[in-house]
């Protein structure tokens, strides 16, 4: 039998804090999170906290319920509340986000924020970090009773159901278009580990704004918020707190979710299922490493992410990374336990915009947040994660078992019975997966190269996707490499070295830009 403790949390170090959830469910897609975030936000009485990378006062929570009112967005239906709670506060804090940013996001949240509600809803955006880093976690707290974490913000085109239809009309962006499927997750905690998230959110507030936030008070405590539509998957379970922050303006960098990530890795014995929207982490990439190199006796990898890069930009760096990360580990792996899959729908190369952030290894450890397997989520950006273990209890590892073939069963379009069966007889979820891919909505082989461009690239990719805090003084080496190895017999070299100077250039001003 798998020992059920891979892993032990040790506060300082892996995590932040343990506390006991009364409660935990997770939520697959935004079409689950966002109605049982508004249940719960209607029961709140004294508080609720919302912190994001991104939050849009235009979006309906409601969206494809038989309440959907899409002229009712999240910052009127804040306001609404307050007005019916005299005693609810409600506090919402998001990145403040360089402009050039915002053609996917609220362009100027403050102000439908400012329009929408009144004295008992406060926005604030947050700059307070080191440049060229951002704040990433995505938390809403209720009366430090409830809380939620996870790779969802309340913002533009996260809405999706589990179907990932090509042509889902509700799926609409703000100038009327539709976009693509999209995949994310969200956990619910109640009890202390809530009110944990809380502590943690009120102290970001309070970096932010210098303003304290009192925690809420006995008035509090009447009804319930967890919403009475949300079943619980698990009860009495301790929850891990996990962070990064970086060093910044006095304070220690926090480095847990690196730390806890590498852990985990290393714990697993039969196992480990990924899903995340990038794959560059140095860090992550070693300890992946480290276990192929054990050959037969490692322990299965599957990791399932979108197919593309969005924009020129991000596949200069951080496709460029991921790729050189996978034709690393791909070289270890003599023995195929190394498997890189996209969901696709169907319609020709259209695949699914993965966004999730979790990891499950040998269906006894579990964590699901706002980190990416990204160089900047390890030290640079401000992340959440939350994660527990089975410790033993059978009820979580068969939790967690449903969880996993849940998610392979919508991205494979099979029914999760069929997983179960498959993967019982060959032993293998590797195995079980290649068996039932198709050529309809499936998940596919994530196809790879390293580009001809990446030796002229490597340094702009490093720029963007730094695991801490930018160093400029850094810059000068990087631009001698570019430009001092051109010769008169490599006219195109120099041309490419030429271009790659102008696109490093453009990255040192992009993150000068982002200077608080």
């Amino acid at each position: 039998m798998t020992s059920p403790d891979l892993i032990a949390f040790e506060p300082g170090r892996n995590c932040f804090d343990v506390a006991r959830a009364s409660r935990v469910a997770l939520l697959q897609e935004g079409a689950a999170y966002f109605p049982v975030l508004a249940e719960a936000m209607e029961r709140a009485r004294s508080s609720i906290l919302v912190v994001g990378w991104a939050v849009d006062g235009w979006v309906d929570l409601r969206k494809g319920t038989d309440r959907a009112d899409p002229g009712r967005g999240f910052a009127r239906f804040l306001e609404d509340l307050t007005v019916r709670e005299p005693r609810l506060r409600v506090h919402v804090l998001c990145w403040d986000y360089p402009i050039f940013m915002a053609d996917d996001k609220d362009l100027a949240p403050s102000l439908s924020f400012g329009l929408l509600t009144g004295d008992r809803v406060h926005l604030r955006m947050d700059a307070v970090h080191p440049p060229g880093a951002s704040h990433h976690q995505k938390v809403v707290v209720i009366d430090d009773r409830i809380a939620f974490a996870g790779g969802l913000d309340v913002t533009r085109e996260r809405w999706d159901t589990s179907e990932h239809r090509p042509d889902d009309e509700r799926r609409v962006a703000p100038d009327g278009s539709l976009y693509g499927p999209f995949h994310d997750v969200q956990l619910a905690v109640s009890g202390e580990a809530a009110a944990r998230l809380g502590d943690m959110v009120r102290e970001r507030w309070r970096r932010a704004t210098g303003e304290k936030l009192e925690k809420p008070g006995e008035d509090s405590a009447g009804e319930d918020p967890w919403p009475p539509s949300l079943e619980p998957d698990l009860r009495e379970v301790d929850v891990a707190i996990a962070r990064t922050e970086p060093a910044y303006d006095g304070r220690k960098e926090a480095r847990e979710i690196e730390a806890l990530y590498r852990d985990i890795i290393a714990g697993a014995r039969r196992f480990l299922y990924l899903e995340n929207q990038y794959f560059t982490s140095r860090s992550v990439g070693d300890a992946l490493a480290e276990r192929l190199r054990e050959g037969e006796g490692s322990p299965e990898i599957l990791l399932v992410q979108r197919s593309d890069c969005s924009g020129w930009l991000e596949s200069t760096s951080m496709g460029v990374l991921r790729a050189r990360l996978i034709g690393q580990l791909k070289e270890l792996d003599r023995h195929g336990r190394f498997r890189l899959y996209h969901p696709a729908t169907g319609r020709g190369d259209e695949g699914v915009e993965v966004h999730s952030k979790l990891i499950i290894a040998d269906d006894t450890v579990f964590t699901v947040g706002s980190a990416n397997l990204s160089n900047r989520s390890m030290g640079l950006d401000t992340e959440c994660n939350l994660a527990f273990v089975a410790g033993g209890r059978r009820d979580v590892r068969e939790t967690l078992r449903r969880y996993r073939h849940g998610l392979l069963a919508d991205h494979l379009h099979v029914e999760p019975a069929e997983i179960a069966r498959l993967e019982d007889e060959t032993g293998s979820i590797a195995k079980a997966v290649d068996r039932l891919r198709h050529h309809g909505r499936s998940l596919r082989p994530l196809e790879w190269r390293i580009s001809e461009w990446y030796d002229d690239v490597r340094h702009l990719a490093d720029m963007l996707d730094p695991d801490r805090p930018f160093d400029f003084e850094a810059l000068a080496p990087s631009l001698d490499d570019l430009t001092g190895n051109a010769t008169e017999q490599e006219p195109r070299c120099g041309l490419r070295r030429i271009a790659a100077l102008t696109a490093l250039t453009a990255a040192a001003l992009l993150l000068w830009s982002l200077w608080p």
